[in-house]
């Protein structure tokens, strides 16, 4: 569980100066942590400079129809001194870039910097088209144990996620459980609010509910504590394989709930075990050990 696939995607607001993206752009390029040497690509673009699974620049500039801009890594691994250097370079000059957008996150408008966690290769298939996902249970389980960690506590995960910007954006909603009946059955299953985490195929989950950081230091202790709550779901999931505990939101929720202070500091332990840049696991760690 130490090696880990992930990579990020770091939207830029709306309300960044004119034509500042592209400055941005050029500066990521002077300092060789993109390949881009023109304008931005479309959303998804799969070109070389852009695939995910390239092979250099740490960034690709792309288009969103939400936000003005969007860089999005390629594929990242946690243990990769390499991709561990590139990202110490991103926050070191993460003031500057900021400066050149003349733009600076508040969590008032819905930036975010969301990251995406790949499944270990044990619980995903292909279907008839090849397309990637994780095997049905598991991907529920996994959903239900992560969005029921969230809402037990979703002030406190509001303020871990916040960027350093002060506020928690409105974009994604706030994570909640609330009673749900099933109309067939009239029996209570469960349901959650908040789209904090999504996992849409291509063999990941995207935990969107970090804002585009204010604070350059939060550019790593994002991926690091994503990555962590992947092995700490996969881990309590397999924990309880021969249980219907995670089966239901009503049955995850309840069973979270009433111990959301042991499985945050499991989540803590993990941080300092799968995340190797060592200031940006302190970090993380007291984030969610707070």
């Amino acid at each position: 569980m130490k090696a880990l696939k992930f990579g990020f995607e770091l939207e830029v607001g709306r309300n960044a100066g004119a034509g500042s993206t592209t400055a941005a752009r050029r500066l990521l390029y002077r300092n060789g942590l993109t390949l881009h040497d023109g304008g931005r690509h479309e959303a998804h673009c799969d070109c070389p400079i852009c695939a995910y699974d390239r092979t250099n620049g740490l960034l690709a500039y792309q288009d969103d129809s939400s936000v003005a801009a969007e860089f999005v890594s390629r594929i990242l691994s946690t243990r990769s001194v390499r991709d561990r250097q590139e990202m110490r370079q991103l926050v070191s000059l993460y003031p500057d870039l900021l400066a050149t957008l003349d733009w600076t996150p508040d969590g008032d408008y819905g930036a975010g910097n969301h990251v995406h966690v790949g499944w270990p290769k044990q619980f995903i298939q292909r279907d008839r088209w090849g397309e990637v996902w994780p095997i049905p249970e598991m991907r529920a389980k996994v959903n239900a144990a992560l969005m029921s960690l969230f809402a037990s506590e979703s002030d406190l995960w509001r303020q871990i996620a916040d960027g350093g910007c002060g506020r928690h954006r409105s974009y994604n909603g706030v994570c909640v459980y609330s009673p749900y009946r099933d109309y067939r059955t009239n029996e209570e299953i469960g349901t959650f609010g908040g789209q904090w985490i999504s996992d849409r195929g291509h063999g990941t989950v995207e935990f969107r509910l970090w804002n585009t950081p204010a604070d350059p230091q939060r550019l790593m202790a994002h991926p690091a504590i994503s990555t962590a709550l992947m092995a700490w779901a996969l881990a309590i999931v397999e924990e309880h394989s021969h249980t219907a505990t995670f089966d239901r939101a009503i049955n995850a929720y309840e069973y979270i709930s009433g111990r959301a202070l042991i499985e945050r500091k499991r989540v803590v332990g993990l941080i300092k075990e799968i995340w190797a840049d060592k200031p940006s696991a302190r970090l993380a760690a007291e984030l969610v050990a707070a």
